[in-house]
């Protein structure tokens, strides 16, 4: 049986015993919340394989950037109402090729990274800014930054830090859809 096909019996299980009578609520909240932590490494796992065998195909429009990076900034916002997340955008409108779903991944891994690691250290700070050539999203955190050392290994798959308790995924999965754009993700850290 397939890792999704355990996901989907398990979901269905939780979703009977959330109408049975005489059940623990927070216990059913909590096992949803593992439940959609294992469906959401079972994605990137996927993502991740089908980067690396080179299956992913971008399905680019022409449209304006903007909507969709305030998109994802208002659904973090919602989502983690304790950090403060300020966007700042172009006047202008700006239009470019780019595959709407994939640079939505892009957005929310750059932006679960920065809420993650700036998590009661201040604001999130996300901006669009463009030149004649370039396009640039900057998503600036105030957390303790990374080391020299862990730098290199930012972009790799597998090279979360153990104090992150994250899979080391979310970074690589951007960097490699950014790359299929013809752009690139980087990180400076003090």
């Amino acid at each position: 049986q397939t890792l999704q096909g355990s996901l989907a019996v398990a979901r269905e299980q939780l979703q009977r015993l959330q109408g049975a009578p005489a059940v623990d609520p927070q216990a059913l909240g909590m096992l949803g919340a593992q439940l959609r932590a294992m469906e959401f490494l079972s994605h990137n796992l996927q993502e991740a394989a089908r980067l690396a065998a080179g299956s992913i195909t971008l399905q680019p429009v022409e449209e304006d950037l903007t909507p969709h990076l305030c998109r994802v900034v208002e659904a973090w916002q919602g989502q983690e109402p304790g950090v403060p997340i300020r966007l700042q955008v172009p006047v202008a409108p700006v239009r470019l090729r780019f595959d709407p779903v994939r640079v939505r991944q892009v957005f929310d891994a750059l932006l679960a990274n920065a809420v993650q690691h700036g998590r009661g250290r201040g604001e999130v700070h996300v901006e669009l800014s463009t030149s004649e050539t370039l396009v640039t999203v900057r998503v600036r955190d105030e957390g303790p930054g990374f080391s020299e050392q862990e730098l290199p290994r930012l972009f790799a798959p597998f090279q979360a830090r153990p104090a992150d308790g994250g899979t080391g995924l979310g970074l690589y999965i951007a960097s490699e859809l950014e790359r299929l754009h013809g752009g690139a993700v980087s990180v400076e850290s003090q």
